[in-house]
């Protein structure tokens, strides 16, 4: 590895007759941005490693791609390799299977081996960043203008075909951003071709797409692998713990055993949580709940003789409870997934103001809690995140569940407006609502399901004859619920086989549909209308009958609810 010279080598080559000096200041800078960037991917803090940065190698269990479930995997475990065969390559995967981390792994590998100069780019940065994607990358990595380095350096250095860009996280650019950086993102590697490419996102968020790139999933973990994972996770000093962990996971009955383990960050809260509780819960919202008592119970008792870090903020665990809900929700539905403090300090104002008003607390001290006592925050330079994305969600969701019924209702209307509006955040939301479904499963039903579903039928009974976009839209939002939320688990066969498998293939309509729903021209050629009409007509029949089963239960349980309140008050009174 000798990417100083390598860097001076490429920089001495593109630049030409240009000056030592500017040559030299070129080449500083991209070295001060590698040895920045290696430091941060070669060192990392996780769910299990709170305190301190840990070698990433160290604990790091590398992840397997695939073009679809159970099609050959694709060894991660060597950049150079995966380059040569993949010059331009999306790696999808839902919340928690590990696509930043192999990231880090993978540019870290990068660096190493010397095979070409990384540059890992997070798309978040973007949503408060006023320009462009190109214009980022030129001001934020190379600072072109701050240190007189000449643009055409610039270009002639990222048109030499020896960067590697690692562009991480699609799925967390603000929705009105998407379509946009979509867009420039495509003209950057139209303009710069000859580099290799690795982007990361969730699923269906239209980046699928790219012209030119292979788009492979993240597999799921094998028994083998989840046996390797734990090992290389627990402390080497604590080996009776991991095989403690594995036994209990090859003996468990649990029918859920397999969906949670075959997620890293699932598995991760497993192994955190074994001491105090060696089961695998059956739902994901206990399972949370279970990672944040043994976040706020646990910690440093494991390392530090039964020592427990004092609180600073001296809030009683109800109230920070509340509080941390409070700022989940904000800043989740802010779209805001790494804060600033002055951020975290004017929502924790707002909250004392505004919310809970008799609640009283430093903020320097309650952010020093939650970053060192509990370890739920994290920092990284100078912006704070929750330890994992899907924490924040968690805590969102039980903020809802805390609110009247008439805000709850209000709450649920604009989140189904707002869905309709930008359908992409039904996939969004995924996880937010899967948890809000099973923490507070009647409100999601009578608040959210029942009215989103009729809300559907209504615009497609208000459907003009070959209003086309209209047609395409609720048929994308349909498809898009149905395939990956399912909150009422009706799995219904909505639409015939040919048309699902159509649309699995031609989630390349740009996320500017979202706004505006201009469907390109060879696009809607393609676009069987008869199918996609017929489709929205069979489904506005099926859920008229789902409907009607759903309110007749709702109807069921609060009849059950009334007999246990008159049983209640029929029974005998206590003094």
């Amino acid at each position: 590895m000798n990417i100083p010279k390598q860097l001076s080598d490429l920089i001495g080559k593109v630049t030409g007759l240009f000056a030592q000096e500017i040559i030299q200041i070129a080449s500083n800078r991209l070295l001060e941005y590698q040895l920045q960037e290696y430091a941060r991917c070669s060192a990392t803090k996780t769910m299990l490693h709170r305190i301190y940065p840990v070698p990433l190698k160290r604990f790091y269990q590398p992840l397997s791609l695939e073009q679809k479930k159970n099609s050959e995997r694709i060894s991660t475990e060597s950049y150079t390799m995966l380059a040569k065969s993949h010059q331009y390559l999306t790696i999808l995967g839902s919340a928690g299977s590990g696509k930043s981390t192999l990231l880090k792994y993978l540019f870290v590998d990068c660096y190493e081996s010397g095979y070409k100069i990384p540059l890992k780019i997070e798309f978040r940065h973007l949503n408060s960043f006023a320009g462009t994607l190109a214009d980022f990358v030129f001001n934020e990595i190379f600072l072109f203008q701050k240190l007189g380095i000449s643009t055409e350096i610039v270009e002639r250095m990222l048109n030499s075909g020896d960067f590697a860009l690692f562009f991480d996280g699609f799925d967390e650019l603000d929705s009105n951003k998407i379509s946009d950086v979509y867009v420039q993102f495509d003209a950057f590697v139209k303009r710069f071709p000859s580099n290799s490419y690795i982007v990361t996102s969730r699923p269906y968020t239209s980046i699928e797409m790219l012209p030119l790139f292979d788009n492979l999933k993240i597999g799921e973990m094998s028994r083998e692998e989840v046996v390797l994972f734990i090992q290389k996770q627990v402390d080497s000093v604590e080996k009776e713990l991991a095989t403690k962990i594995i036994h209990t996971i090859e003996t468990s009955k649990n029918d859920h055993l397999d969906s949670f383990l075959k997620n890293p960050l699932l598995l991760s809260m497993f192994i955190l949580t074994f001491q105090a509780y060696s089961t695998v819960p059956l739902q994901l919202n206990e399972f949370y709940f279970q990672v944040f008592e043994a976040l706020f119970s646990l910690h440093d008792v494991q390392s530090k003789m039964n020592y427990e870090r004092e609180r600073r903020s001296r809030l009683p665990k109800g109230e920070l409870v509340g509080v941390l809900e409070c700022f989940a929700f904000l800043s989740y539905f802010e779209s805001a997934f790494a804060f600033s403090k002055s951020y975290i300090n004017e929502k924790f104002n707002l909250i004392k103001r505004e919310i809970q008003d008799t609640t009283k607390f430093d903020n320097d001290n309650l952010i020093l809690d939650l970053k060192v006592s509990i370890g739920i925050f994290v920092e990284d330079g100078s912006r704070f995140a929750f330890s994992h994305a899907s924490l924040q969600e968690y805590f969102a969701s039980r903020y809802i569940k805390g609110l009247s019924e008439k805000n709850k209702i209000a709450f649920f209307r604009n989140l189904i407006e707002n869905i309709y509006e930008v359908p992409f955040l039904v996939l969004r939301h995924r996880l937010f609502l899967q948890l809000m479904w099973e923490i507070d499963k009647r409100s999601a039903t009578k608040y959210f399901i029942v009215p989103f579903l009729t809300f559907l039928i209504q615009k497609i009974l208000l459907i003009k004859p070959k209003n086309r976009q209209e047609e395409f839209k609720i048929f994308q939002l349909i498809v898009w619920y149905y395939s990956t939320v399912d909150l009422d688990g009706s799995k219904i066969n909505v639409f015939h086989e040919a048309t699902m498998k159509y649309f699995e293939l031609n989630l390349n309509i740009n996320n500017s549909l979202s706004r505006n729903y201009a469907l390109p021209i060879e696009i809607e050629r393609k676009v069987d209308w008869q199918l996609i009409y017929g489709g929205l007509i069979h489904f506005k029949e099926l859920m008229n009958d789902h409907l009607e089963n759903i309110g007749l239960n709702l109807d069921l349980e609060e009849d059950r609810d009334s007999r246990m309140l008159f049983l209640v008050g029929k029974g005998p009174k206590r003094d």
